[in-house]
């Protein structure tokens, strides 16, 4: 479903109110505002995870949900795999704390291992969690493409030098797009 920004809170509050446990697909997002993160401590997002993205666990294939703050889904759903998820599209928040960079994208591995396409939105708070990722040779190979979507414009804090460096360090990971430019191998 594309909806615009301000109306996903809605959409999830509704979602749960008619429970899907089969789903391969799902996506809601804003094709005008790809940016827009939502607040975590929404309650209806809670909702959403147990009642319908858990329940779907076994079945989805692609997830779309770029403006829901990963740490949500991470905290919540920590003992769960989505085995066979192959594209995800989150929100990049975690974090502060560098001592849990290491936790963190463990955890995102195990509760997604056969992911192959990761598109994340970034925004600046959370830019070193995201270099931890690129520069932790130990996750990979994992995921096989990187996006990196992001309202300031990506340029301004990673250079392509060292995403070209990381995704040749990278076993596995033959493209990262950065919003001004693909770097692929």
């Amino acid at each position: 479903m594309v909806l615009p920004a301000n109306t996903h809170d809605n959409l999830y509050r509704i979602l749960t109110k008619f429970p899907q446990t089969q789903l391969n697909s799902f996506t809601i997002r804003d094709s005008t505002d790809d940016e827009f993160i939502m607040d975590p401590h929404d309650e209806s997002l809670l909702r959403f995870l147990s009642i319908t993205l858990l329940q779907s666990r076994f079945t989805l294939q692609q997830l779309d949900i770029s403006s829901f703050p990963s740490n949500l889904l991470l905290s919540q759903l920590s003992s769960y795999q989505f085995p066979l998820v192959t594209t995800l599209k989150i929100a990049l928040v975690g974090c502060q704390d560098q001592d849990h960079f290491h936790h963190y994208w463990r955890q995102f591995k195990f509760s997604f291992p056969n992911l192959k396409e990761l598109t994340l939105t970034l925004t600046k708070q959370h830019l070193s969690l995201f270099k931890y990722l690129i520069h932790d040779l130990s996750l990979f190979p994992w995921i096989k493409r990187l996006t990196i979507k992001s309202k300031e414009s990506p340029k301004l804090y990673l250079s392509r030098e060292e995403l070209r460096t990381c995704l040749y360090q990278s076993e596995g990971l033959n493209r990262i797009s950065a919003g001004w430019d693909m770097i692929a191998l």
